[in-house]
């Protein structure tokens, strides 16, 4: 149980960096965003990743937390449920907060790609942490 809570903890702090650094890419290659010129700009990811989980975090968390609880009602959880589960939720979290209306433009598509993008790739940290177990006699080098 305790592995689950860390990877759903490890899931949640990632995935705000993980958006910003995505719509920050995506800002830096089309040089549409100001103030996003160099790629040492990219180092601005860090504060605004700050901001976004202090400001989303807690639902984030209570949402990833139901996903995982859903993910373990399978009875032999592969890599292919926390990644789809995280790369829905994802998505939807950034529509349901970033989206407005109907506008499709870049940058929205740009969003929700890192949504899904981040997402996915929480849903697979997530599973490293709480799922995935290395056998004991595994070892990088051999003792003999």
């Amino acid at each position: 149980m305790g592995r689950r809570i860390l990877g759903v903890l490890a899931a949640t702090i990632v995935a705000p960096y993980l958006v910003m650094f995505l719509l920050n890419l995506f800002g830096l290659f089309s040089g549409d965003s100001a103030g996003l010129k160099e790629p040492l700009d990219l180092l601005k990811t860090i504060p605004l990743g700050t901001f976004a989980l202090l400001m989303f975090g807690t639902p984030l968390l209570i949402l990833a937390g139901i996903c995982a609880a859903l993910v373990h009602l399978i009875a032999q959880p592969t890599w292919r449920a926390p990644v789809l589960g995280g790369a829905v939720l994802g998505f939807g979290f950034v529509a349901a907060v970033f989206v407005r209306g109907l506008e499709y433009d870049a940058w929205t598509l740009a969003a929700l790609i890192s949504g899904l993008c981040s997402g996915a790739i929480c849903g697979w940290i997530y599973w490293r942490v709480a799922i995935k177990q290395t056998p004991d006699e595994a070892r990088a080098i051999d003792p003999a």
